[in-house]
């Protein structure tokens, strides 16, 4: 199901479902009661809606496109466009996602302050300061494909004016922060006196998810370019590899062949790379 806000789609399902019940969990360890942690569960999911909008109003002020928002049990990702020729532009899209939630923190931690509320109201503002800060620690975290990793992209792509070279670079120091945090916390869990693995799950899939997110772009980078929510690489026999905006039309791709580009693969987040019939790309409308 798709809700139209700002002339961009915002894609729900199933995915936020279970982020607000994930919310809901997290409600449980500030809150008691199941209203307040159904309204806080709420409100959590609005901040994280505005921490995305953020980037789609900053990429259109820079001249670039969004049209869709898409939600999943591990957040929310804003699909923009355009920013493939401008170091500083990805900077300042990546950047306004974390200075979106201090500031909302700022604004709940005005209110508590200066309203001065009591009761559950005040124990939900207190509890959406504490989500807003971690949200944006985290994503101001260098870890590529979150903001923080786009902006340590943008910035090794502004000193050494190569984007691919800037992403590599990004792309491992997220890498080895994540070696070095999965390293800390089972260090941490093994010498816990009670034992606390299983603590481990949950660190290790968004670490997994990371790890092959920030690949799968890489590879994209250096070889292809994407259409829509689905990705074609093209393999041009002089330069190696090619990299364009794609404006999500068979036609473009059918171009691109004609003048050239011979090896097509398509492929997914969890997908190895697969060959796909040049002659059927007509069906991949």
């Amino acid at each position: 199901m798709d809700i139209r806000l700002f002339k961009t789609n915002v894609r729900l399902g199933i995915g936020a479902v279970l982020l607000m019940i994930f919310f809901g969990f997290y409600g449980t360890l500030l809150l008691s009661g199941m209203w307040n942690i159904f309204i806080f569960a709420t409100l959590s999911f609005i901040c994280l809606l505005m921490h995305e909008f953020a980037h789609v109003f900053i990429a259109r002020a820079v001249g670039a496109k969004c049209e869709n928002i898409s939600v999943s049990f591990i957040g929310m990702a804003s699909h923009i466009e355009g920013l493939t020729r401008s170091a500083w532009k990805t900077f300042f899209v990546a950047v306004v996602g974390p200075i979106s939630s201090f500031l909302m923190a700022g604004i709940s931690f005005a209110i508590y302050v200066f309203l001065a509320p009591a009761g559950d109201f005040a124990d939900i503002l207190v509890a959406l300061v504490v989500f807003n800060l971690i949200i944006a620690v985290f994503n101001i975290t260098p870890l590529f494909p979150l903001d923080g990793g786009r902006v340590a992209h943008a910035v090794f792509w502004a000193i050494t004016k190569d984007k691919l070279k800037g992403m590599k670079m990004a792309v491992y120091l997220g890498r080895a922060l994540i070696v070095v945090l999965m390293g800390y916390l089972t260090y941490d869990a093994l010498s816990a006196p009670d034992g606390q693995i299983f603590n481990l799950l949950f660190p290790a899939v968004i670490a997994y998810i990371l790890w092959v997110a920030g690949s799968r772009e890489l590879l994209v980078e250096s070889i292809g370019f994407n259409v829509g929510d689905r990705v074609y690489i093209f393999s041009d026999p002089e330069k190696g590899r090619y990299c364009d905006e794609a404006k999500g039309t068979v036609e473009s791709i059918l171009y691109r062949q004609n003048v050239g580009f011979i090896a097509v693969v398509k492929f997914d987040i969890f997908e190895k790379p697969k060959e796909v019939d040049v002659k059927n790309l007509k069906h991949l409308e």
